[in-house]
């Protein structure tokens, strides 16, 4: 990941981060005013399978289970 000097000093008790971006625009073909989002769950430093699970249940709260 580009960005991963970034984070790469963190404390090893956190196991992801949520990454958000959130921009205006305009759709001219129709002259629309949006709002584009998005979010990307990253996990890392998992050291048990508890950590994984941990992680996936607040991947699942935010995205919905899959």
């Amino acid at each position: 990941m580009a960005l991963a000097e970034s984070y790469a000093g963190l404390s090893d008790q956190i196991m992801s981060m949520l990454w958000h971006a959130i921009t205006p625009g305009l759709d001219e073909a129709i002259g629309l005013r949006i709002l584009a989002q998005s979010m990307i769950v990253n996990g890392f430093l998992r050291r048990s399978a508890d950590d994984a699970s941990e992680l996936q249940t607040m991947f699942d709260r935010i995205y919905g289970p899959r």
